[in-house]
């Protein structure tokens, strides 16, 4: 009964909060609110808290976790995205948003609404943090 737990309810509250945040700034749809909920734990298992010295990450792997790749979620981005039934001057470069993280790669999901295959993983992609999501 996590309500008898205070310490995995407030976890619980915070991730929910995080989630919360992040639909309401990026205004993607609803379905992808599960992404939200896997990047927020990506990120929170990477941040110091008060109950450890260290951060979950550095005590699991030995090691400080590196923030150089972290995006704002939902941002927008164009991304190479891998199609084999690609021609020879299609273009290659997809627009659309930052959703997470990849667990298989050092690579990045993305929500393409115009593709056919509307989540993608990547590494190639650049990032428009500082615009707003329509």
């Amino acid at each position: 009964m996590p309500q008898q737990n205070g310490v995995s309810e407030r976890r619980n509250r915070t991730l929910i909060g995080m989630v919360r945040s992040m639909m309401t700034r990026s205004k993607l749809p609803g379905f992808l609110w599960g992404k939200a909920l896997k990047t927020s734990t990506y990120i929170l298992n990477r941040v110091p808290s008060k109950a450890i010295s260290s951060t979950p990450f550095k005590i699991w792997n030995g090691r400080k976790p590196s923030f150089d790749y972290f995006h704002v979620w939902g941002c927008k981005a164009k991304a190479q995205i891998y199609n084999p039934n690609e021609k020879k001057l299609d273009s290659r470069i997809e627009s659309c948003y930052f959703i997470g993280y990849s667990k298989k790669s050092k690579g990045f999901k993305f929500y393409c609404p115009q593709a056919h295959t509307r989540i993608q993983e990547t590494g190639n992609a650049k990032f428009f943090e500082d615009q707003d999501v329509a």
